[in-house]
């Protein structure tokens, strides 16, 4: 067979990508991969703490259960795992801006940062390479808590950034194949090079979880522009270049891609950028899908909402502007209204229990 290969500019580097991913995968399974895959548990401060958990969750039983006053284990609360991309680490930008606002804004949940630099900090193909395995590996430790009595299946939250959103949704499969089913998996802006020919079972697919939401942004060229989860938001049509980004084309391209989850961020904090079901960016755009049903980019996307959604943002921030969702804070589960207030580069979100009548002029007051 002749190996077919193919010059791509991304992920930080210029490298060529085997067009065929089913060669890649025959070289790395026959090898047995050395991965370095850490678990570092968040607490919330500025900057954020980070406390190493052990691979062996029976080191430490109840470090993820909460108990009561009497000294009795309650129910697991929601655990949430970021993983991140092609030459990420613990401290990338998409753990840090992610984690913070998760924290800011659910106080509920154990948060834990996924850090398997050592197996993506080389070229692009062995990167691809370590996906399958750093997988399995959070799927085995996944498997530990959830039979340990610390995670529940239907508690969980998988956020993936470019090759993390790959090893979230074969972490997922995997997971699947002992029966246990992950509440949810939000993908971000999913890397496309040698995985465009990949089998499901080796890369994210809306079967992973109960729920699979995607972020796209740099669509048809380092990531995916097809729809991959049950529900896939557009944000500007999901390509490069998004409107923060108005730099060189290669640092465009980069730019582009952390925007998904720069947006996800601030959704987490606001509520939600409102998004319209559509077939394309054209339609969008010409208004004809005006009237269509809506929801709301998040993370906690309405579970009845499938298929394509699109939507505008600003080039700075709050990319969102004004947006009506549920307040995570408190998850009171009724509508509020979430209005922007800025004061040079600090940005405030109010969110409205009163009269709207008196956030719209207050809105119209500071602006």
């Amino acid at each position: 067979m002749i190996l077919s290969l193919q010059p791509i500019i991304g992920f930080g580097l210029i490298t060529l990508i085997v067009s065929d991913f089913s060669l890649v995968l025959a070289g790395f399974r026959k090898l047995t991969p050395t991965t370095s895959t850490k678990f570092y548990l968040l607490s919330k401060g500025d900057p954020l703490s980070y406390t190493l958990l052990p691979q062996n969750v029976s080191l430490t039983p109840g470090w993820l259960t909460p108990t009561n006053l009497a000294g009795q284990s309650e129910e697991p609360i929601p655990l949430g795992l970021i993983l991140h991309g092609m030459g990420g680490h613990t401290n990338s930008s998409s753990n840090l801006l992610i984690g913070q606002a998760l924290l800011d804004s659910y106080r509920k949940w154990n948060l834990v940062a996924v850090d398997y630099s050592k197996a993506v900090s080389v070229d692009y193909l062995e990167a691809v390479s370590k996906v399958m395995p750093v997988a399995e590996k959070i799927a085995k430790w996944l498997t530990e808590l959830i039979n340990d009595g610390h995670a529940s299946p239907e508690k969980i939250t998988l956020i993936g950034f470019s090759l993390g959103a790959h090893v979230a949704g074969i972490a997922g499969h995997v997971l699947k194949s002992h029966n246990f089913t992950v509440d949810k998996i939000v993908a971000l802006d999913p890397a496309l090079p040698s995985f465009e020919s990949a089998m499901d079972e080796d890369r994210l697919t809306q079967d992973d979880a109960e729920n699979v939401i995607v972020v796209h942004t740099t669509g048809g060229n380092i990531a995916f522009a097809d729809p991959l989860g049950d529900i896939d938001f557009y944000p500007n049509g999901g390509i490069d270049p998004q409107p923060m980004c108005t730099a060189s084309r290669l640092s465009s391209i980069m730019c582009s891609h952390s925007a998904s989850y720069r947006y996800l961020a601030e959704a987490i904090e606001s509520g939600g950028f409102e998004a319209t079901k559509c077939d394309d960016w054209l339609l969008f755009e010409e208004g004809k899908c005006d009237g269509n049903p809506t929801t709301f980019m998040g993370i906690d996307v309405d579970s009845s909402a499938r298929g394509k959604y699109y939507l505008k943002t600003r080039s700075e921030p709050p990319y969102g502007d004004q947006m009506v969702a549920v307040d995570p804070v408190e998850n009171l589960g009724v509508p509020t209204m979430i209005v922007p207030i800025r004061s040079g580069a600090q940005l405030t979100y109010i969110p409205n229990y009163c009269n709207i009548l008196v956030i719209t002029l207050l809105w119209f007051i500071l602006y």
